[in-house]
């Protein structure tokens, strides 16, 4: 964990030197490996479109899912991310998200099966998940992002994640799993 904290840190710290302003379609950003973005997306939809409680979503349980690495008290969370979508729809984006554009093929970290696989896409959201799911549900073309050279090749395979724990969130949303 402090690897990936100082990596990510790192890389942070570059985006000063390494970087530039664009706006990018947000069709583009939501890539094959980051699944957590459409559930998001739905969280929004559920949660402000129609007033479902956060425990009746699928993000709540991926949030809180203790075996993720980057788990977080899942209350907390989907009231930050709500307060995010207000403070968004009301103020607008002060901050643009961070997104790498890899040079080639990467790696997507497989961490159910600890194992790696290629990829190929254009850009890779490395910061501003939430941002870009509110952006995304309000009907957004385009979004505001510090597009930058990532140093490694490696990100994060939420996409299969989900896919093996998707019948744990839906059992515990519906209240079928103790």
């Amino acid at each position: 964990m402090l690897r990936d904290f100082l990596l990510n840190h790192v890389n942070n710290t570059l985006l000063k030197y390494n970087s530039r302003e664009q706006e990018i379609k947000v069709e583009n950003l939501i890539t094959k490996n980051r699944e957590d973005i459409k559930l998001r997306i739905k969280f929004l939809e559920e949660v402000i479109g129609n007033n479902k409680d956060y425990k009746e979503t699928s993000y709540y349980w991926f949030i809180g899912d203790k075996q993720r690495w980057a788990h977080r008290n899942p209350k907390k969370a989907c009231t930050k991310f709500e307060q995010l979508f207000r403070s968004l729809d009301r103020i607008g984006l002060e901050k643009p998200i961070a997104v790498c554009r890899p040079k080639s093929s990467f790696t997507v970290r497989d961490k159910s099966h600890d194992k790696d696989r290629e990829m190929n896409t254009r850009f890779q959201l490395e910061d501003g998940a939430h941002r870009l799911a509110i952006f995304s549900y309000l009907g957004q073309e385009k979004i505001p992002c510090r597009l930058y050279t990532p140093m490694g090749r490696v990100f994060p395979d939420y996409t299969t994640y989900i896919k093996n724990r998707s019948e744990y969130y839906n059992r515990k949303k519906n209240g079928t799993y103790s």
